[in-house]
């Protein structure tokens, strides 16, 4: 019997062999903005500031997603972001859709996001409702 592969072992999940290749200017929910990133932040070359639905987050695109992370994922033929969850294991996206089962075989995780980035008006709105 064949043993099934876990959401959190690094053969689970297929990494997408070119970020521009989700970079098509039609579909406008995905942007790999290039530069040198580790100048800014302490990140290695397989890292990328990427926008999707209009959230901007820096994703490693080779580290291991595991429970609690959100993870940039491609399937049914779009992207969104997604929060890796377990017992049972499944993923949960932005939309409230719950991926589990045999869906995760027609998952893409493209990164693991490690950070967000936000305008400095939407952090001192976020911060201030906090107080009150």
């Amino acid at each position: 019997m064949k043993k099934k592969a876990s959401l959190f072992s690094p053969s689970a999940f297929a990494v997408a062999p070119d970020p521009a290749r989700f970079c098509r200017p039609a579909r406008r929910e995905l942007t790999f903005l290039f530069g040198k990133l580790q100048d800014i932040v302490p990140t290695n070359g397989d890292c990328y500031l990427t926008a999707c639905n209009g959230i901007l987050r820096i994703i490693d695109r080779y580290r291991p997603p595991v429970a609690g992370c959100q993870v940039l994922i491609e399937w049914a033929g779009r992207n969104d972001w997604a929060h890796v969850r377990v017992n049972p294991e499944r993923l949960v996206t932005g939309e409230g859709i719950t991926l589990q089962g045999d869906q995760l075989r027609e998952v893409t995780v493209i990164g693991v996001a490690i950070g967000e980035v936000l305008s400095a008006r939407d952090a001192v709105s976020s911060a201030r409702s906090a107080r009150h």
